[in-house]
């Protein structure tokens, strides 16, 4: 059975615990108890050893007085639609009350319905289509009316929507405006009341600090969510829910937050808020817990009497455990196996049943008041005395106009202090401005040329500006949105008052770039002359601009986060942008599809644009020969495109027109998007249990009853230990492990510092550390954030990156012999935090491929079949070795089961060590409890494990054997963790019953940066028990051990390091070779491939909808003169196309695959060669698999010219694009340190081929200087194949009088591809891809991490050291 966690089943006698202070039993003599002098601290001083904040009570005190409201709820069930017709109850038949002046937290394990109930007390269940709420909700013993009830209650949500740029007393400023406004007005009196807010909730000292996000330097985490706190209080509310407030914060942040609700308790509010496994400390201050499990009440009472009722049922909260930890193991369902699942259900249903009896025994019944129809029997919302700002006119909000121009002041400071906004909407616009003016600079074009420059240049520029006219509001607007949409729900002003606030003030921060562009350009551009010209030009881009802003809105409306925004936004651009009468003349729309032209904005503006340039201008025919082919006149452009009867006036109007439309969409849109709630279907009158006074005192005084009586049977505690042991089974044992040579890992004054320079100090991340862990032996690193144990753990583990700056000094053994890093890599193995795995292979492929990698061709198929076998059965993976990893989109094996997955790969080359950085984070309790159970067993089998966990649990902290407390950068213990308690309590630090000494450490080793007073106290304190440390004889004992080493004749077993790396070793001749490799990469590179459903789904999907789209608009091209300018339309869109997808194919799953990759190299696990080349073969089916289908349909569809020869151009064409588009994809990835990153760059690289693709500007148009990058860019190679195997030998239809280009060869003449061959750009296509997938993998290898080597110090000499290891024949007799 596992060690610290006892089974859950009722004990047989439970007695009452009677444990001796700690430290009252240990002998004199123990160094682990002997100080050098008093505690530091009295006991009596502390609570639980250490300082609490301070309170503020005397102030809050002094709040405006509310009406004392009880909430009762009784008998409420809420229901959920699921798949189908089918309903889940959520809630089921709850009941239940709170009271005035206490904190409440309702509590339970994931999925037990505790949100839920926290939204129905505070009516604020969403509605959802079939979701049913019954029952009755009371206030104060009466049927309350929800409308009059929300006047009284405020709710703080789990997130902080706050805007990061306000600061706190603008934040709470603003709430005042709009709740207060009316009442109080805008000066003193508000300012006031405002203030005294800020004094109640201690934040006084950072009422000028911003708010803050990740972006944004602001106050801390448990500031920011007493601002949330504060932004309700501002309408001083009787009742305070909360969901989650202390998840996310440190230790002090989550206790100030929590001493805050607790003093706003003792002003007579009602304090309800859910909490997800609060530490010991914070479960000791609430008054009532309601307790949850499955939908149903488990307990229901004073948080106090809450182990002493499940006492009474037989479950005895261990000593030095958290009640709150024991308790949610209690009433939390088991799904590790049936079994204990089923075992779970039925100890919950007991428990449950036992609670109904209970009240039913120590409550009363109380007739109901009214006949539940809630119509006739209303709360009271005003009484006599009451604080005057809660009459009626309180909740008066301010006048429209009022919220108007406070909306726009706080739209025009939160975009003022967007810095990287207001930088990024100026830089971008000069930043294109200076391209597009460089690159269409050159004034010898020849003059027919020169006219497509032009409108190639008008092209992308609207296309351009429509992006950076929206790009901001994508990434602020569907941010912003959540923090609309909940002061929208507390009432603070009217939609239309914001909208138009929003409107209004988006438009004067959007235009100074654009107005940039403009300036830079059509100057160097050498556009139209005249004054009048330039103000059309400048015009027109800022009427794009302010439509643009509208369709940013739209999509921000609709879209939940910026990541969707961002990816709906180039679907809309680029339907607009084919549609603009560019790519294909306006007059060759299919009859369907024309009123597409008509909406989109873009097309509006490349016309006024067109117009503004051309009309009534006379041209020069230059060198052109051929009269019938000049344009003398820029009518003649105008009449081309179809834009001769329009103009400029009426394009304005058009835009202003879609503009508005646009904008009463996104406003129809939020208005729809309000959140609605659910009203509650008043159950049928039933006796009403109401807790009758003196209950408390009635458990306090032990007159509770003893025992209830129940018709459930609970199971017995043999039945769960029998479970438990099949779980144990499950996992292996030790004797299945293989025999491994000990290793003890020793450090001596290691000393890391990072960030030093000329200019700045560097920071000491660990100062002058020194300990041992011994084999066999399960230890954890702990101490706060920032405290430098995942340091500590990377330096044993010998894998801190080289860096800049890093300094890594002092002194690593191994069995008391200084250590070889190479050798010591060959015995050790180290578990990243985050599992990184290939999650299309199933956990027996997993495995298999690392004991290939590990072992090649030194053993044979079958050994590594049986270690395979026994990797399984030992980490208790048995039941899903079939089952596949899984990652955010295929559903796999459990996290704990993907945790022990990462561990198994990491023993299949049996180390004698394993590090695991923070092993725990993330899972569930159960998760948890398997992974250290499997560490626990590992332990076992002579292994040295050394983990980092952060903030463990009463049942994990119970299971360590050694524990190094580290805070600071300094050693605060290192020890048997069962000896910790007693030495922290001897230091005046003692830990109480009941309370989890993992907590207790955590809390008197950790800094509190909330006031000077409180980091200088904490400091002092970290800084006294570290000296402590450092003076104690156990301390003195690790130098000494550390510093002798021992020689060959000395050591235990006469096995350093090097000699049992000697016996593990396998030599590369034994190993697999190369093309082995290559193989077994190719199939693992295969099979994620080709498992990933989704993702090829997406990829033909894609191909098929594009395709779709291009044929359906360009089907019915003809051989006329408009019919040219869209067949270079279709050419350059199949170009694009194929460049973006498959480009962006490679970015959404190669910079995933590159950590695991990175995290294998590390590890020397194979050629990276190998793997490049396998990446690339195994998926090239895949990838070809997309264009080939784009290809066929796109070719004969449309009206191309249909021969197979032509057809097999096209498709080869298109196949090599692809690859090469691949090739750029892989390069963006290894150049990206994410998916994010990768994203942004890729439009960057692609944006700057299509530049130069020489449709957009004639290549003979570009300066000289830069014609080099046009010829490595694939589209425009792509584009000249294309280009020739269409146009070569085609004829054209010629109108009398108009400019006429009779055959494919002027065509090709005009657009300069006529200057090479098919074969020629093809080339080309290919020896692109071969270099940038040769730049992908140089980047990829400069990008593998590289290890700092320790400057050593210390009194080891290499001298003492075997000069050669022994072979592995004698290791293994010597073992």
């Amino acid at each position: 059975m596992d060690k610290g966690r006892a089974s859950l089943g009722p004990s047989r006698a439970p007695t009452a615990a009677s444990d001796s202070p700690p430290g009252e039993n240990h002998k004199n003599g123990d160094s682990w108890l002997s100080v050098a002098s008093p505690p530091v601290l009295p006991p009596s001083s502390t609570t639980a050893g250490v300082e609490s904040p301070p309170y503020q009570s005397d102030r809050l005190k002094e709040m405006a007085p509310v009406e004392p409201i009880d909430v009762t709820w009784e008998h409420v069930i809420l229901r959920v639609p699921i798949k189908g017709n089918a309903k889940k109850a959520v809630l089921l038949d709850v009941s239940g009350q709170v009271h005035a002046g206490q904190v409440t937290a309702i509590m339970g394990a994931s999925g037990c319905g505790k949100t839920s109930l926290l939204n129905v007390l505070a009516g604020r269940v969403q509605a959802v289509k079939g979701g049913e709420l019954s029952g009755r909700l009371l206030t104060n013993g009466k049927v309350r009316k929800e409308g009059d009830f929300r006047k009284l209650v405020g709710y703080v949500t789990q997130d902080d929507t706050l805007y990061a740029c306000l600061t706190v007393q603008e934040t709470l400023m603003l709430a005042a405006f709009f709740k207060l406004g009316k009442r109080l007005g805008s000066g003193k009196p508000l300012e006031d009341y405002v203030t005294g807010v800020i004094h109640d909730l201690g934040l006084k000292k950072c009422r000028n600090t911003a708010i803050g996000d990740a972006t944004v330097k602001g106050v801390s985490g448990g500031e920011r969510k007493r601002v949330s706190i504060g932004v309700e209080l501002i309408s001083n509310p009787s009742v305070l829910f909360l969901d989650e407030p202390t998840s996310g914060l440190d230790s002090f942040q989550a206790l100030a937050v929590m001493h805050t609700l607790k003093e706003l308790a003792c002003t007579q509010r009602t304090i309800i808020t859910v909490i997800h496994q609060p530490r010991s400390s914070i479960f000791a201050m609430l008054d009532r817990l309601v307790l949850l499990s499955e939908g149903r009440t488990v307990y229901g009472g004073p948080a106090a009497h809450a182990p002493l009722y499940f006492h009474r049922q037989g479950y005895t909260c261990p000593a030095h455990s958290s009640p709150a930890d024991y308790l949610l193991d209690v009433v939390a369902k088991d799904f590790r196996t049936r079994k204990l699942e089923a075992l779970s259900q039925q100890r919950i249903d007991v428990l449950t049943q036992a609670y109904e009896e209970h009240c039913r025994t120590e409550q009363s019944w109380v007739p109901a008041p009214g006949d539940g129809n809630g119509k006739e029997l209303l709360i009271s919302m005003t009484t006599e005395g009451h604080n005057s700002l809660s009459d009626d006119e309180f909740f008066n909000r301010a006048g429209w106009w009022t919220q108007v121009r406070y909306l726009a002041w706080r739209n025009v400071v939160v975009a003022s202090r967007n810095k990287i906004g207001r930088i990024l909407s100026l830089v971008l616009p000069i930043f294109f401005g200076l391209l597009f003016g460089a690159t269409w600079s050159n004034r010898d074009t020849d003059p027919q040329k020169a006219i497509q420059d032009r409108i190639g240049l008008m092209f992308i520029a609207t296309i351009l500006i429509g992006f950076i006219g929206m790009s901001e509001t994508l990434q602020t607007f569907p941010v912003e949105k959540r923090t609309v949409q909940k002061e929208r729900a507390s009432g603070f002003y009217s939609l239309s008052a914001y909208y138009t606030a929003k409107v209004v003030t988006n438009i004067p921060f959007a235009l100074a770039g654009p107005i940039f562009f403009c300036c830079i350009v059509y100057p160097a551009a050498d556009m139209r002359p005249g004054f009048d010209h330039f103000l059309i030009f400048v015009a027109v881009i800022i009427a794009e601009v302010v439509a643009a802003g509208s369709l940013g809105m739209f999509l921000g409306s609709i879209a939940s986060n910026p990541e969707i925004a961002n990816a709906m936004a180039p679907v809309f651009n680029v339907v607009f942008s084919v549609f603009n009468g560019v790519l294909i003349n306006v007059g060759d729309l299919p009859t369907g599809l024309q009123w597409l032209a008509i909406i989109g904005y873009n097309r509006w503006a490349f016309e006024a644009l067109s117009i503004n340039e051309f009309r009534d201008r006379p041209l020069s025919c230059g060198s052109v020969v051929n009269p019938s082919t000049c344009v003398t006149n820029g009518n003649q452009i105008l009449e081309l495109y179809s834009y001769d009867q329009g103009s400029i006036g009426h394009s304005f109007l058009w835009m202003l027109v879609i503009c508005l439309v646009i904008h009463f969409l996104s406003y129809l849109n939020l208005w729809r998007s309000a959140t609605t709630y659910l009203k509650v279907r008043t159950s049928a009158v039933a006796p009403v249990l109401v807790p009758v006074l003196g209950v408390e005192a009635k458990a306090a005084s032990g007159k509770v009853q003893t025992g209830v009586t129940v018709s459930a049977t609970p199971p017995s505690k043999e039945e769960e230990e029998e479970a438990l042991e099949e779980v144990n089974a499950r996992g292996g044992g030790a004797a299945n492990m293989a025999p491994v040579s000990a290793v003890n890992v020793s450090w001596q004054k290691v000393t890391l510092s990072v960030g030093g320079g000329k200019v700045r100090a560097a920071k000491v991340v660990l100062d002058d550390v020194s300990g041992e862990v011994q084999t066999g032996t399960l230890t954890a690193i702990m101490g706060p954030t920032g405290s430098g144990k995942s340091s500590l753990l990377m330096i044993l583990a010998g894998r801190v990156v080289r860096a800049k700056g890093v300094a890594l000094t002092g002194t690593l053994l191994t069995n008391k012999m200084r250590r070889d890093p190479a050798s010591f890599r060959k015995i050790s193995a180290f578990v990243t935090q985050d599992d990184l795995l290939f999650g299309h292979l199933t956990v027996s492929e997993t495995l298999s491929l690392a004991a290939h990698f590990a072992f090649g061709s030194s053993i044979t198929p079958a050994e590594k079949a049986r270690l395979v076998t026994s990797i399984v059965d030992e980490m208790g993976l048995g039941k899903t070795q079939h089952t596949i990893i899984g990652d955010d989109r295929a559903r796999g094996v459990s996290g704990g089961e993907r945790k022990r997955v990462s561990i198994g790969m990491e023993l299949i080359s049996g180390p004698s060590v394993l590090f695991l950085d923070e092993p725990t984070s993330g899972l569930d309790s159960f998760q948890a409890q398997s992974v250290m159970s499997a560490l626990k067993k590992l332990a076992g089998t002579q292994r040295t494990i050394v983990a980092v966990i952060h903030q463990p649990r009463s049942s994990i902290f119970a299971m360590l054997d050694e524990l190094i407390l580290i805070s600071e950068g300094r050693t605060i213990f290192i020890g048997p963790a069962e000896k910790a308690t007693q030495y922290f309590a001897i230091l005046g630090y003692v830990c109480p019953p009941q309370y989890n000494a993992a907590d207790l450490f955590l809390d008197t080793i950790s800094m509190d940066y909330r006031t000077e007073a409180l980091e200088h106290a904490t400091r002092k304190r970290i800084a006294d028990l570290a000296n402590k440390w450092r003076d104690h004889p156990y301390s003195d004992n690790i130098d000494e051990a550390s510093n002798t080493c021992l020689t060959d004749s000395a050591l235990v077993r006469g096995l350093s390091h090097e000699d049992v790396a000697a016996a593990t070793y396998i030599s590369p001749e034994d190993r697999a070779g190369w093309f082995s490799d290559l193989y077994y990469l190719t199939w693992r590179a295969g099979k994620s491939a080709y498992r990933n459903k989704f993702a090829i789904g997406l990829r033909i999907l894609l191909n098929v909808v594009f395709a779709l789209i291009l044929s359906g608009i360009w089907h019915d091209v003809r051989n006329t003169q408009t019919g040219i300018q869209s067949l270079v339309g279709i050419i350059f869109m199949c170009s694009t196309n194929v460049a973006f997808t498959n480009t962006q194919a490679v970015i959404n799953s190669f910079p995933v695959e590159k950590d695991i990759v990175q995290k294998e190299q590390a590890s020397n696990t194979y050629s990276l060669s190998a793997y490049y080349l396998s990446k690339f073969f195994s998926e090239l089916p895949l990838n070809l698999l997309g264009p080939v289908i784009f290809a066929t349909m796109v070719f004969w569809i449309i009206n191309f010219d249909h021969s197979l020869v032509n057809y097999g151009i096209f498709l080869a064409t298109i196949c090599l694009s692809a690859l090469s588009a691949i090739g750029l994809g892989t390069l963006i990835s290894t150049l990206a340190p994410n998916i994010e990153v990768a994203a942004a760059l890729s439009p960057v690289f692609n944006v700057i081929f299509i530049l130069f693709s020489g449709v957009l500007i004639n290549t003979q148009s570009l300066p000289a200087g830069a014609r080099w990058v046009a010829s490595i860019s694939p589209i425009k190679w792509t584009v000249n194949a294309l280009a020739l195997n269409e146009f070569t030998g085609a004829v054209f239809m010629c109108t009398p009088g108009e400019r006429c280009l009779a055959t494919g060869e002027e065509v090709l003449s005009l657009y300069s591809w006529d200057e090479t061959t098919i074969g020629h750009s093809m080339l080309s296509i290919v020896l692109i891809m071969c270099g940038l997938l040769a730049l992908g993998y140089g980047v990829l290898r400069l990008s593998l991490p590289h290890y700092i080597k320790v400057e050593e110090k210390g009194a080891c000499n290499r001298h003492q050291q075997l000069k050669q290891p022994r072979t592995r024949q004698e290791v293994q007799s010597l073992a």
